[in-house]
């Protein structure tokens, strides 16, 4: 496939693709268009497995809605986690 750019995007393109380490401009557009359809992946963009994993954690994520009050994951709530978490590995447990 060939594109055709205008002629003063040309030099941007070049100065852009060098600055950023692509071998070539050409290799600089082709990230840039693969960037952009990473962004706007839909559903049906999926592989079955995606799909599967999406549904899981959706699942996992209302589950935790019924599993209790909330709590507040602050810097004090994870500094409490990593403390019985050295506990338990001195412990042995």
């Amino acid at each position: 496939m060939n594109i055709v750019l205008p002629d003063d995007l040309l030099p941007v393109i070049q100065r852009r693709a060098e600055a950023r380490g692509f071998e070539s401009p050409e290799a600089y557009v082709a990230a840039l268009i693969d960037a952009d359809r990473k962004q706007s992946l839909t559903w049906d963009d999926l592989t079955e497995t995606e799909r599967r994993e999406v549904q899981r954690i959706g699942d996992l994520l209302e589950k935790s809605l019924d599993s209790g009050p909330p709590i507040v994951a602050d810097e004090a709530y994870w500094e409490a986690k990593k403390r019985r978490l050295r506990e338990r590995r001195v412990q042995g447990a």
